[in-house]
């Protein structure tokens, strides 16, 4: 008999999304456990507090595709998107974990472009210059930004 299985004096122990210890008993729970990889942990354990942030960028009110929007804080990591073909952006702060940390940051904006399309961002590269002071609070966030000549 495989040494799991064999009976115990004692139950295992096992920490519940509440934080108390409930016991374990039998093999069924452990190949839970291992397949779904613990269950109640969040895959943003460990991050500060974080805002969902998405928006859009424009030029002259047009939407400007490959812009990367960064997102500085004060303190901590910095969050990043990149702009889709209508100008939308949503910020990851990790691989795994959507948004930006909650409290103010400093915009900035970046475009590297390939052979093809130097002429045509010629014109909006001097923009993307500006920066803007942004405050991210818990929850939705919503940040557009206009970055033509009438823009602050």
């Amino acid at each position: 008999m495989h040494p799991l299985m064999t009976p115990r004096k004692r139950p295992i122990f096992q920490k519940t999304c509440s934080g108390r210890s409930a016991p374990v008993s039998g093999l069924l729970p452990l190949v839970t456990l291992v397949f779904l990889g613990g269950g109640c942990t969040s895959r943003t354990a460990g991050y500060p507090d974080l805002g969902l942030v998405s928006g859009s960028v424009t030029l002259d009110e047009k939407p400007i595709a490959g812009i990367d929007v960064l997102f500085q804080p004060l303190q901590g990591r910095s969050s990043s998107g990149t702009t889709d073909s209508e100008g939308r952006y949503e910020l990851r702060f990790s691989p795994v974990a959507l948004g930006a940390a909650v409290g103010q940051h400093t915009v900035s904006f970046h475009h590297t472009p390939d052979e093809a399309d130097v002429g045509a961002m010629a014109r909006p590269l001097k923009h993307l210059r500006k920066t803007f002071e942004v405050d991210v609070q818990s929850g939705a966030n919503t940040h557009d930004f206009e970055l033509g000549a009438a823009s602050p």
